[in-house]
């Protein structure tokens, strides 16, 4: 039988402030919605009901509003027209935890879901476990939310991402070279593929730890930096070279890569990385955070697929360097080497992320983020 206002005491919600917080719900999580939530132990912080089209959470010791939210149902569930808090809510970072902490609510009171408890970032400290029980009752894991302090590593991880995303593209093309490994025999591959797949870790970690949106801006920033160097390369190289200088040929070779091979590497890398993001971000929360190991080497085997299905064809069909017919075979070649370096740096990419969560007190889920992939924002 469905709660109503009348099956526990509780103070009328008069009005509230807006609460930045938009999700849409099955038709099966309709019904848990509409069922609500009657308090049974002293534990139980909260008493939710459900009167068309809102949603009422209260305090169940004092009956107190806490929060109200308009529901516009359709046949495929409903969805979050408005939400309001009884509470005034003094800046935009607080009304941000605000939509965080009644996420968590409604997604595990309600819903049976198992979603961590979001810590306020300037929230004194106590032991583990006390301010959450407080609020929510429960024992979930606690995800700080709201920066008290800048993130000090991120930086420093894009810094690193385009580093290794530049250097790979401009030196290790250059040099074609052969390893003969045991029942393989010998394998000839561009060097720069040894390198290239580390960017997809840095962005693996990116995402993993400080969300779609940061990973995006650094995506991005990879982009601006590898048409720079795409653009110096071609203007030194074209630059006439001083009649005692002998080595034109051979500096061309290195850095004289054509423009469609140049525009085919772009695009690839624009297309695969920011697939490689998005995969990981949803995996993240179909997984509920767990195993990190499937959610890094999932989303690379899509990221890259998408890259090396783009790149070769747009950078070689049908100028004869390779074979048109051998393309699917160098594609496919590519593809598992890169894969192969992504899972031997699993153990690293598990310790990176471990200690950024750690250190920088983070760990964001994208699970009302806007993947839009043409913007800066790192708020949404």
């Amino acid at each position: 039988m469905a709660v109503t206002r009348d099956s526990w005491k509780c103070t009328p919600f008069v009005s509230g402030t807006p609460v930045p917080y938009r999700t849409s719900y099955s038709t099966g999580e309709m019904e848990r919605i509409r069922a609500g939530l009657l308090p049974e132990a002293m534990e139980d912080k909260w008493f939710v009901f459900f009167e068309a089209p809102y949603l009422y959470l209260h305090r169940s010791w004092t009956g107190d509003p806490a929060y109200r939210v308009e529901l516009a149902e359709d046949a495929d569930g409903g969805r979050v027209v408005e939400a309001l808090s009884a509470i005034e809510v003094p800046d935009d970072r607080s009304r941000g935890e605000d939509a965080q902490l009644l996420e968590f609510l409604i997604g595990n009171l309600l819903l049976d879901q198992d979603k961590p408890f979001p810590m306020p970032a300037d929230t004194p400290r106590t032991p583990a476990g006390v301010y959450q029980h407080v609020v929510a009752g429960t024992g979930y894991p606690e995800q700080v939310v709201g920066r008290a302090h800048p993130l000090r590593y991120y930086d420093l991880v894009m810094v690193a991402f385009v580093t290794v995303l530049v250097c790979s593209n401009l030196i290790g093309p250059a040099k074609i070279a052969t390893l003969d490994l045991p029942v393989l025999g010998p394998v000839v591959f561009g060097a720069g593929v040894l390198f290239f797949p580390i960017s997809y870790i840095f962005g693996d970690v990116l995402t993993e730890v400080y969300g779609y949106a940061r990973a995006r801006k650094v995506i991005w920033a990879g982009f601006a930096a590898l048409a720079f160097a795409s653009v110096m390369a071609a203007i030194v190289v074209a630059l006439p070279p001083a009649p005692f200088w002998k080595h034109q040929a051979a500096y061309e070779v290195a850095f004289g890569n054509a423009w469609r091979i140049v525009a085919a590497s772009m695009f690839a890398y624009f297309c695969g990385e920011f697939v490689n993001s998005y995969v990981l971000a949803k995996m993240k929360i179909w997984t509920k955070g767990r195993w990190l190991w499937t959610r890094t080497i999932g989303s690379t085997i899509f990221g890259e697929a998408v890259d090396s299905a783009l790149f070769y064809p747009l950078a070689f069909y049908g100028t004869g360097i390779i074979p048109n017919e051998a393309l699917p075979k160098v594609m496919l070649a590519q593809f598992v080497l890169k894969m192969l370096v992504e899972v031997v740096f699993t153990p690293a990419t598990y310790w990176i992320v471990g200690t950024l969560k750690r250190v920088e007190e983070v760990d964001v889920y994208d699970r009302n983020t806007d993947f839009n992939p043409f913007t800066l924002r790192t708020d949404r």
